[in-house]
């Protein structure tokens, strides 16, 4: 079962879901990262006006899409001409990856294949962790949101990341990751999403996170991290960040303890 979450996590905005603030997580050194600076979502393409003025009244500057072409130009994010924010586009996965899986997609228990999925990104989209990390490191962009189609996957690595550079535990990492299943369930129950034969009624948050957002499989892509590139710090300066952008994140978005 899921732990109780701080009640600041999960932004009630119209027309959005999955939208939530990575403020607020205990780092190894005892600080913690600070609310209202780097937010998650999913897609963004059906926030209402008043949705966007609220978003716009938190003081948002920059809106991250990580979709690919199809899924941007099937729903267009709402902020994407708007002249209050910077809008940036960066297609984390590629269309040859994504192309990739239609002809032979990825098999396997839900920790297996999504671990898997999250590796191939890793290994082979460096380059576009690194612009996005870079927009992520000045001050002027912030505060930022970042967002995908479910806000889980393309999302949940570049919120790995980020934690991982502010020195949140790998646990917690894991934990959040997992918390998509509270606001995502019952939005893609009527998708037809829950397992053929099953009740969508008695497919629990428990159910979902189990099948689409297993912490196991966020378990598996930090040790990959590990083991292959000696960490999350280890991984960012392989592909070129700097460690003047990490020390840069780490400053925006951690309050120092006394």
């Amino acid at each position: 079962m899921y732990k109780k979450t701080d009640t600041r996590r999960h932004l009630q905005i119209d027309g959005a879901y999955n939208l939530r603030d990575i403020g607020g997580y205990a780092t190894r050194d005892g600080s913690e990262t600070r609310w209202r600076t780097i937010f998650r979502s999913a897609g963004m393409s059906d926030m209402t006006l008043d949705g966007q003025k609220k978003l716009l009244d938190m003081g948002i500057r920059t809106v991250i899409d990580l979709r690919g072409d199809e899924e941007f130009e099937k729903s267009p994010n709402v902020f994407y001409d708007s002249p209050d924010v910077t809008y940036c586009r960066h297609n984390l996965i590629g269309e040859e990856i994504f192309a990739e899986w239609d002809v032979n997609p990825v098999e396997g228990t839900p920790v297996n294949r999504l671990s898997m999925m999250y590796k191939t990104i890793l290994d082979r989209r460096g380059e576009e962790f690194r612009r996005i990390l870079a927009i992520l490191s000045k001050p002027i962009n912030m505060p930022a949101i970042y967002h995908c189609s479910a806000g889980k996957d393309r999302t949940g690595i570049i919120s790995a990341l980020l934690l991982g550079i502010a020195g949140v535990t790998y646990d917690v990492i894991a934990e959040d990751y997992g918390l998509s299943a509270v606001y995502l369930q019952q939005r893609w129950l009527p998708l037809g999403l829950a397992p053929e034969g099953s009740n969508p009624q008695n497919y629990t948050v428990d159910d979902y996170r189990a099948q689409w957002c297993p912490p196991g499989a966020m378990d598996e892509t930090l040790r990959y991290l590990s083991e292959n590139y000696n960490g999350i710090e280890g991984y960012l300066m392989s592909i070129g960040v700097t460690e003047d952008q990490i020390t840069d994140i780490r400053n925006l978005f951690v309050n120092k303890s006394c």
